[in-house]
């Protein structure tokens, strides 16, 4: 098998070439993005105190400072509304678990919305609608017991 040499100034233009259509595509989103409107707000969740009573693990009781921590939402898991609706075919059963997932991620909007509003600092690390309906957080321990007052 042989090999073929480029040119000196054949490679160079290549090399040339990317490093402008690389920089031209990192700083397109940028520029784009600064003029993004901001989103909607989220109409907050309403908590029925006496649902949440006993909720909290005796670790998120005792914790201060920012903690990382599941919150779990009393939403349909989307595999429940699947089963539920399987009898009436797939793809009846596909939409409801559709429609679980999106009333979940609203639920985890509303949540994270919350705690924001409370501590700019909080992080969505991840969400989950499958099995068990939720999202992890890092927040003030504080602001997260908010979320589930005890009356």
């Amino acid at each position: 098998m042989s090999r073929t040499r480029l040119p000196g100034w054949a490679a160079r233009s290549v090399v040339v070439g990317s490093a402008v259509v690389l920089a031209a595509a990192v700083a397109v989103p940028a520029a784009s993005a600064q003029g993004a409107p901001l989103a909607e707000p989220v109409v907050p969740a309403k908590v029925d105190a006496s649902k949440v009573e006993g909720k909290l693990s005796p670790r998120l009781s005792a914790a201060q400072g920012p903690v990382t921590a599941f919150v779990e939402l009393a939403k349909k898991p989307a595999v429940d509304a699947f089963k539920a609706e399987q009898s009436k075919g797939k793809e009846k059963a596909k939409q409801a678990a559709k429609a679980a997932k999106a009333d979940t991620l609203a639920a985890v909007n509303s949540v994270v919305g919350q705690l924001k509003a409370a501590d700019a600092s909080t992080k969505l690390v991840t969400q989950t609608a499958n099995a068990v309906p939720g999202a992890v957080v890092t927040a003030d321990a504080a602001k997260i017991r908010d979320l589930a007052p005890s009356s």
